[in-house]
């Protein structure tokens, strides 16, 4: 499969309370540090001195293609949205 930017992923949230939850998530990434979730907008990195960021050990190359969200829409959306916020 070409590289296409996508992975899925398990995102650490550490939260109030010691509250920690792990999220397996689809992402995108341009460089391989940054991450973004398309569905809620939010970028992560593999970082962890954050209190989110996406466990590095944990990315897989995913064909987006199988899945029922089109996340080739969101990807352009959140592009369209980031160029009409300038």
């Amino acid at each position: 499969m070409e590289n296409n930017n996508f992975y899925l992923g398990s995102v650490y949230h550490r939260g109030k309370l010691r509250q920690i939850t792990i999220d397996n998530l689809v992402l995108y990434t341009e460089n391989g540090y940054y991450f973004l979730d398309l569905i809620e907008g939010k970028w992560y990195t593999t970082s962890s001195k954050d209190n989110d960021y996406v466990i590095k050990e944990s990315l897989r190359e995913v064909d987006i293609r199988d899945f029922k969200i089109d996340y080739n829409y969101l990807l352009n959306s959140y592009k369209n949205k980031k160029k009409t916020k300038k």
